[in-house]
């Protein structure tokens, strides 16, 4: 099913969600595939039906409309459903296919620069007629309570925000896909997988500026559960690979594999900051290397970072606990913190480290050596010595034929 024969033009000006609406509706009910062919397609909320998918041809682009007339406003959603270039809302068999891309044209909506920190400043569309607060601007490729969605083969660049969001959805696969965000631009998550069970990301690469793949909950959205990575290379100024920062539902029975972590500001990291615990975690085959970026970014050049402890004073964070973390070689700027921060109880146990072999080396000039624990209650940054390994309130943690090695001005 070619868009054009639906009216879509395929200029890059002219808005052509009307036609990709009505390619998906002609395919009603039994689906199939609406294809994206030679140019370069302006839309905006681009609804996909059940067993419907969106085929972008390798020399065509979608392009996410910069202009906030163009989304709709259901004042029943919040931003973060309403301003989504692509989005599934309960449905079963869809998704996005390759080889094309789809580009958020994040850099078109610059409001600014700072250089001391290297960073973008994003527009906000915070104004009337809906006041948004928040980041408030468009996502990529959004997905709620839907089940059994693809996204194989595609490029997906320069997302405003998250690139990709998976909430409440279950039975997701990502394959060979292609994440791409300016380095310099703030909140543009790679993968988000949220409150969504059953997940599989392969054969895939992320480097965006804020977290690449990031694991979390929302509260009354149930747990994470079942998500296997592997076989990815993942880069960010954030955290490569993270779970956090907002966990008040569990997450569980994640398996991270054959990662490569390049230039990161911090590598595995757990953040976790509210009720709900991470547990039953095995990290294996990783290779990492990580430096310090100016301290906008959270993070202070760590290949592993665990912390639990609270968002705020009176606010109970949850624990993490039967994460094993094995065969893993690093070069880093700073070393593995595991910290219950605050110390009320020892939010972190039964962790196991095992053959992880560590190189220490100043590759930058970014920021002092610290022990960043944002987001929490003050003081978020300490100023420390580099450590290899530093446990700070923690309980049974087994550290097996690890080593750590300085070099140079360490």
């Amino acid at each position: 099913m070619d868009v054009r024969d639906f009216g879509a033009v395929g200029d890059g000006q002219t808005l052509d969600t009307p036609a990709f609406h009505a390619a998906i509706a002609s395919l009603a009910p039994s689906g199939g595939c609406v294809g994206a062919f030679s140019g370069q397609y302006l839309i905006a909320q681009v609804d996909l039906a059940t067993n419907t998918f969106l085929y972008i041809h390798n020399d065509a682009t979608l392009l996410g409309s910069i202009t906030e007339a163009h989304y709709p406003w259901d004042a029943s959603h919040p931003w973060t459903t309403n301003w989504a270039v692509v989005r599934g809302l309960g449905v079963h068999n869809a998704g996005l296919l390759g080889p094309g891309a789809l580009s958020g044209q994040a850099l078109r909506m610059a409001a600014g620069y700072d250089p001391t920190q290297d960073q973008f400043i994003p527009q906000r569309w915070t104004g009337p007629p809906h006041f948004c607060t928040g980041e408030c601007r468009p996502r990529a490729v959004v997905f709620i309570n839907s089940t059994s969605l693809l996204l194989h083969g595609l490029a997906l660049l320069d997302s405003p925000d998250w690139t990709t969001h998976f909430l409440a959805c279950r039975s997701v696969r990502l394959h060979s896909v292609r994440i791409r965000g300016d380095p310099r631009w703030p909140n543009n998550d790679g993968i988000d997988v949220d409150s969504s069970q059953d997940v599989l990301i392969t054969h895939s690469s992320v480097a965006t500026g804020d977290d690449a793949i990031c694991l979390k909950t929302t509260a009354g959205r149930g747990p994470l559960r079942n998500v296997t990575v592997a076989h990815c290379t993942v880069s960010s100024r954030s955290c490569a690979v993270k779970f956090g920062s907002e966990t008040p539902e569990e997450l569980s029975e994640v398996r991270l594999e054959d990662i490569t972590i390049e230039d990161s500001h911090r590598g595995i990291g757990f953040q976790v900051r509210d009720a709900g615990s991470v547990h039953d975690v095995v990290v294996r085959g990783v290779r990492v290397r990580t430096r310090m970026y100016p301290p906008a970014w959270w993070g202070a050049g760590e290949f592993l970072w665990v912390t639990a402890c609270e968002r705020a004073p009176g606010e109970p964070a949850g624990s993490v606990f039967n994460v094993r973390l094995q065969d893993i070689t690093a070069f880093s700027e700073n070393g593995a913190l595991l910290s219950s921060y605050h110390g009320s109880k020892p939010f972190i146990h039964n962790i196991t480290l095992e053959n992880i072999d560590l190189t220490l080396a100043k590759y930058t000039n970014d920021s002092q050596p610290s022990r960043d624990y944002r987001p929490t209650y003050a003081p978020e940054v300490v100023e420390a010595a580099i450590s290899g390994f530093f446990f700070e309130f923690c309980r049974d943690v087994v550290v097996r034929g690890c080593s750590v090695t300085f070099e140079g001005n360490m």
